[in-house]
């Protein structure tokens, strides 16, 4: 795997709050997704994900302007995160690093015990993000993603915590 090699990057952590969305707030959360990701899940995909007690979804907002979130589903005390993303104009400044830790605060306080994730094999910097926090490899899924019409194998992780 290549290595990615990135400079610390220090973030004003008074200016950024982590809590979950509300419904007034998921067009901007969408707006995220078309910017910067390879699917495009909709409006109502977000409200039903509100609505379910077994989903979470959660924001963070620098300066009062949202500029990343997670999306994760729950069961018992695992929790598979099924999106996290930074926005395109706010990446490689250290967002994504505070999104993780306290996305992992946050999932602690509810008992969860395993955490698991899927990234795109060619993903390097989130790769080297999940290792970073002590996500540990657990499987390969071939063509998991499509990405304009290329298949991509997906890498699968896992973190436990005690």
């Amino acid at each position: 795997m290549q290595k990615y090699i990135r400079k610390k990057r220090f973030i004003n952590r008074e200016n950024l709050n982590y809590r979950e969305v509300r419904y007034d707030e998921i067009d901007k959360v969408t707006h995220i997704i078309k910017s910067g990701y390879h699917k495009d899940w909709g409006r109502e995909f977000f409200y039903k994900m509100i609505d379910n007690e077994n989903y979470i979804l959660n924001i963070i907002k620098l300066n009062n302007k949202i500029i990343g979130f997670v999306a994760m589903q729950i069961a018992i005390d695992e929790c598979d995160i099924i999106m996290i993303i930074i926005d395109k104009k706010y990446r490689g400044n250290g967002y994504s690093n505070y999104l993780i830790e306290e996305t992992l605060r946050f999932l602690m306080v509810f008992g969860i015990k395993k955490i698991f994730l899927d990234v795109a094999k060619n993903n390097y910097p989130a790769i080297h993000l999940y290792e970073k926090f002590g996500f540990e490899k657990t499987n390969e899924r071939p063509a998991y993603y499509k990405y304009n019409n290329i298949e991509i194998d997906a890498l699968s992780y896992r973190l436990v915590n005690n």
